[in-house]
C-alpha cells in the first residue's frame, strides 16, 4: 500500500535501463495526456524512470488522471482463475490476493492477449506489461541464497525476513491444491516456475495500491448485490477485505523519504475513483515546474530495513533507523527484591526474566537513550545514600510515593547517573565493535561502485544494500553512544558546580 507525498529527497526501485524507444514516447504521450499537460516521463541513470511536472500543480490538482479500464486488480475472472478458486476449496487454503493478481499479470503478459478491444489500449497495455517484465526488483522475498548468505557475512544487526520462504509456502499450498483438480494439468504447467511466479508477485507487491471493497464497486460501477455476488466469489483469497490495485503511469513516481519522525513533512495522497478513470492528488501546497513528483509508499514501512525488505531500497542517514541490541540478561541475577521492585516501579522490569540468558532492547534513532536500558542501570547503581528509600517498597503506599520521587523528582544523584549512562555508553561501544565500520561499509560500496554496469547486476545491487542498510544500523549505536558521552559530561559538569565555589 502506497501514500503520497511531494518533496525533495528521492529514493527509487524497479528500475529499466532503458526504455524501447516506441514505449517511452507511448508513455510520455499518455503522461502528459492524462496530467493535462502538467506531467512527463524522465529518466537518469540514479533515479531510473520517473515523472517530473512540467508545469506548477497546485494544491488538490490531479497530477494524472487514467482510465479506469487500464487498473489491474485479481477480482475478475481471467484465464486459470476457476483453478485457483476449486484448487483453495479442495485443499481447504487462502491464497494471498497478491499471488493471485502476480498469476493474472504474468498470464497476460505471456499469452499477449488483453480484453481490450481497441488497438490503442492493446498497445499500450501490453507496453505496460513489458515495461513490467524488466524492471529490477530487489526487495528481499527475491534476493538468492547466494545474494542472503553475503548479507549474513556482511549485515550488521538482525537476520533477513522470513517473507521468501513465507512465498514459498504459500506456493507449495497452491501448487498441492492445483494437483486436486481435473484437468488442471497444462495450468499447473504454465505457473510451475516458482523464480518467475515470485518476481511477477514482487512487480505486484511493491506498485499496488490498496483500496476498499466500495471503491472498487465505484470503479466496476456494479449494484449492492452484484459486488456480493463478486465479494462471494472471491472469498478464497487472503486480505479479500481491501482491493489491491496495480495502476499503469501512477505507479511510476519515486518514493520520498520523510526526514521528520513526527511526519511533520508527510502530505496526503488521494486516489479519486469512478467507472472511468483513476485519479490522484496531493495535499502539496504547490509543485514547481521542473520538480520531480515522489511520494512515500507507505508510513508504516519507513524504516531502513522495512523500506529494502518491501520495496528493494535504503535511504541514507534514515531518521527512522532502527538497531536491536542483544545482551545477556545477567541483571536479572543480581537485582535484589528491592531493586527488582524499584524497577517495576519505572517501567524496566519486562527484560528481567530470570531463566532468559539474553535479553534484547530496540534501540531508535530518534529515541535517546533506550529508556527500559538506562532505567535498569539506574536502579542498579543507585547510591548509596538512597538505600534507605528501599523501606518505601514495602507498603502500598510507599512504593506509589516512591514512583512519583523516580518519575518527577529525579531521586537519582548526579553520580549515580553519571555511572549509569557510563555503562551505558560502553555497552553501545562494545557493540559497535562487533561489526565492521561504517568507513569499511563505504569502502565496499565504492569498490563495487567502480564495477562498470554494477547497477545492471542483481547481486551487485544487493551487496550495495546490504552495506547501506548496515550503515544506517550502526548510524543507531553511533548516535545513542554520542549521546552517552555528551550527558556524561553534561552530568560531570553539573557535579563539579555543586562543590566547586561560584565566583560572585
Amino acid at each position: 500500500m502506497k501514500s503520497l507525498i511531494i518533496v525533495s529527497q528521492l529514493y527509487l526501485f524497479g528500475t529499466v535501463c532503458s526504455l524501447d524507444q516506441d514505449i517511452k514516447e507511448l508513455f510520455q504521450n499518455k503522461i502528459r495526456r492524462y496530467s493535462n499537460f502538467s506531467c512527463d516521463l524522465a529518466w537518469t541513470p540514479e533515479q531510473g524512470h520517473h515523472l517530473v511536472a512540467i508545469a506548477d500543480i497546485e494544491k488538490d490538482q490531479w497530477l494524472l488522471k487514467v482510465p479506469s479500464k487500464y487498473a489491474f486488480h485479481a477480482w475478475n475472472e481471467f484465464p486459470g482463475k476457476s483453478y485457483l478458486r476449486e484448487a483453495a476449496i479442495k485443499a481447504n487454503i487462502s491464497i494471498p490476493q497478491n499471488l493471485v493478481l502476480a498469476l493474472r499479470i504474468k498470464s497476460a503478459f505471456d499469452s499477449s492477449e488483453t480484453h481490450f478491444d481497441t488497438k490503442d489500449d492493446q498497445h499500450f497495455i501490453r507496453s505496460v506489461l513489458q515495461y513490467y517484465s524488466e524492471l529490477q526488483l530487489d526487495d528481499m522475498p527475491l534476493w538468492t541464497q547466494e545474494d542472503m548468505v553475503y548479507y549474513a557475512e556482511n549485515a550488521a544487526g538482525q537476520a533477513l525476513d522470513r517473507g521468501k520462504k513465507d512465498r514459498q509456502e504459500k506456493y507449495e499450498q497452491l501448487m498441492e491444491g492445483i494437483k486436486l483438480v481435473e484437468d488442471a494439468e497444462q495450468f499447473a504447467k504454465a505457473i510451475s516456475n516458482f523464480t518467475e511466479i515470485n518476481f511477477w508477485w514482487s512487480v505486484v507487491s511493491t506498485r499496488n495500491h490498496q483500496v476498499f471493497n466500495h471503491e472498487l464497486q465505484q470503479i466496476l460501477s456494479i449494484s449492492d448485490n452484484e459486488m456480493n455476488s463478486l465479494r462471494k466469489n472471491n472469498n478464497f483469497m487472503s486480505g479479500n477485505g481491501m482491493v489491491n490495485l496495480l495502476i499503469p503511469l501512477i505507479d511510476l513516481p519515486n518514493h520520498h523519504q520523510p526526514r521528520n519522525t513526527n511526519l511533520t513533512d508527510f502530505t496526503k495522497f488521494t486516489l479519486h475513483l469512478s467507472n472511468t478513470s483513476v485519479g490522484v492528488s496531493t495535499s502539496t501546497p504547490i509543485i514547481k515546474s521542473d520538480s520531480q513528483i515522489t511520494y512515500t509508499y507507505n508510513p508504516k514501512y519507513l524504516d531502513p530495513f522495512s523500506l529494502l525488505n518491501h520495496y528493494g531500497f535504503t535511504s541514507d542517514n534514515n531518521p527512522f533507523a532502527t538497531m536491536l541490541l542483544t545482551t545477556p540478561n545477567y541483571l536479572a541475577k543480581i537485582f535484589n527484591p528491592n531493586e527488582k521492585q524499584m524497577c517495576t516501579l519505572i517501567n524496566c522490569a519486562q527484560n528481567l526474566k530470570s531463566n532468559d540468558q539474553l535479553t534484547t532492547y530496540l534501540l531508535k534513532r530518534e529515541a535517546i537513550p533506550q529508556t527500559d536500558l538506562m532505567n535498569i542501570y539506574r536502579i542498579k547503581f543507585v547510591s548509596k545514600a538512597r538505600d534507605m528509600d528501599n523501606e518505601m517498597l514495602g507498603y502500598s503506599i510507599g512504593r506509589l510515593q516512591l514512583k512519583d520521587r523516580l518519575n518527577k523528582e529525579n531521586m537519582f544523584s548526579v553520580g549515580n547517573e553519571i555511572m549509569s549512562v557510563m555503562r551505558y555508553a560502553q555497552l553501545i561501544k562494545d557493540s559497535l565493535t562487533l561489526y565492521p565500520s561504517v568507513k569499511e561499509h563505504k569502502g565496499k560500496i565504492k569498490a563495487i561502485g567502480e564495477n562498470q554496469g554494477w547497477r545492471d547486476h542483481s547481486g551487485s545491487r544487493r551487496k550495495v544494500l546490504t552495506h547501506e542498510l548496515s550503515i544506517n544500523r550502526l548510524q543507531v549505536l553511533q548516535v545513542h553512544f554520542l549521546y552517552s558521552l555528551e550527558r556524561g559530561i553534561d552530568l560531570i559538569h553539573q557535579d563539579l558546580l555543586q562543590v566547586i565555589p561560584q565566583s560572585k
